[in-house]
């Protein structure tokens, strides 16, 4: 499992783009407006999300396995998440990760060496790195880069020639040093951090309602604190202020444009320093618009399972259809998916024969709840 933080995202103002994604990923990345935000957020990769529809691709790194001074990568806004998964597709070429493995193709970034390639999953996926087409057909691509150690629904996501995993986890902490890290306690270079974070749920229901979101701030700074609540339909600007005030309550999300926003807190203390924290929140359906009568007790949504420790079958029983199930190992890597086809009503069996004996955690994900529980496979 990878984590990335982001250090920061502003609009980069006075910058055009053309329809040549070449020559925009070279003015990105040689302009000093860009170089002096990287410098000031400490950025290790920077990535230009962008607007523009550039003719049969959504993306491009500066160089595969890139040194400090060409981490830079362009990706078309509408691409950067969701089911293309094109940010982490580039921002893993700056590491390191190439593409499907291939002789001949008809699409750049194809070649017959390294191991570090992608891997088509089965006949209906494809890993982060394998691009459409390229005689694969038309395949969905899953969050996983190849591994031959992670199968997916059953299927391999990888072999020996076919690990853009140990790639990345291999060169993650050259790309991790191509900037120091913020300083914490001092305001080194000019510029000091407070760490923050927001408080709140990541997801809201499309209904009139009061969510609260509150902010925690760590030591050391100076008090007092001024704060700074904003939010955003794209992340990466057109911020509305909402708050000032050490919290802020998220009250009507009925007459946001889409379903996501960005919510973004600034804090300021006395001597200037400054922390950001973002976070994601998902506006889903209410789940109908009757009343209710909260003096009956409230239906239990617990999901439960069996046996504990297990053999080869784990039964989970109260799981909705649209859940997603997914296995952990004790490092925190995702070994297992499952699909959700339930053979009884609200139950989902677990062909668990394929693991190897220890300490696993199982996450189940809908629309509704995050349930997980740590079990041992024997």
């Amino acid at each position: 499992m990878f984590f990335f933080e982001t250090t920061g995202s502003v609009l980069l103002s006075g910058f055009v783009e053309s329809f040549d994604i070449d020559d925009d990923l070279s003015a990105f990345s040689s302009n000093s407006t860009v170089h002096n935000l990287r410098n000031q957020y400490k950025g290790d990769i920077v990535v230009l999300l962008t607007a523009a529809a550039y003719p049969g691709v959504a993306g491009k790194a500066k160089r595969i396995a890139a040194r400090n001074a060409n981490a830079y990568c362009i990706v078309e806004l509408p691409s950067a998440a969701g089911a293309a998964m094109t940010g982490a597709h580039e921002i893993a070429h700056l590491i390191g990760a190439r593409h499907q493995r291939c002789v001949v193709c008809l699409m750049g970034g194809c070649d017959p060496l390294t191991n570090h390639h992608g891997y088509l999953v089965g006949t209906a996926f494809r890993t982060i790195m394998v691009q459409q087409g390229c005689g694969s057909g038309a395949r969905t691509r899953i969050g996983r880069f190849s591994n031959p150690d992670a199968p997916f629904m059953g299927f391999d996501t990888g072999n020996y020639w076919n690990k853009n995993a140990k790639k990345i986890r291999n060169r993650a902490g050259k790309v991790a040093c191509f900037r120091e890290s913020p300083d914490y306690s001092s305001g080194g270079n000019g510029q000091a951090y407070i760490l923050t974070s927001i408080d709140g749920p990541s997801t809201v229901p499309n209904c009139q309602g009061y969510y609260p979101y509150t902010s925690t701030v760590s030591q050391p700074y100076q008090a007092p604190l001024t704060y700074k609540w904003e939010i955003s339909p794209i992340g990466v600007g057109n911020w509305t202020v909402v708050s000032t005030s050490s919290s802020y309550v998220l009250t009507n999300p009925t007459n946001w444009p889409n379903f996501w926003m960005t919510l973004r807190l600034t804090v300021t203390d006395a001597n200037g320093w400054t922390g950001f924290s973002f976070k994601e929140i998902q506006r889903v359906s209410c789940l109908d618009d009757g009343g209710d009568d909260r003096t009956i007790a409230p239906i239990d949504n617990t999901i439960t399972h069996y046996p504990n420790p297990v053999r080869d079958i784990l039964t989970l029983q109260k799981i909705s259809a649209d859940s997603q199930v997914s296995i952990f190992d004790s490092k925190g890597i995702q070994v297992r998916d499952f699909a959700t086809s339930q053979e009884k009503e609200n139950q989902q069996v677990l062909s668990l024969a394929r693991l190897y004996p220890g300490v696993y955690w199982l996450t189940v994900k809908n629309t509704h709840q995050t349930f997980t529980f740590k079990f041992v496979k024997l």
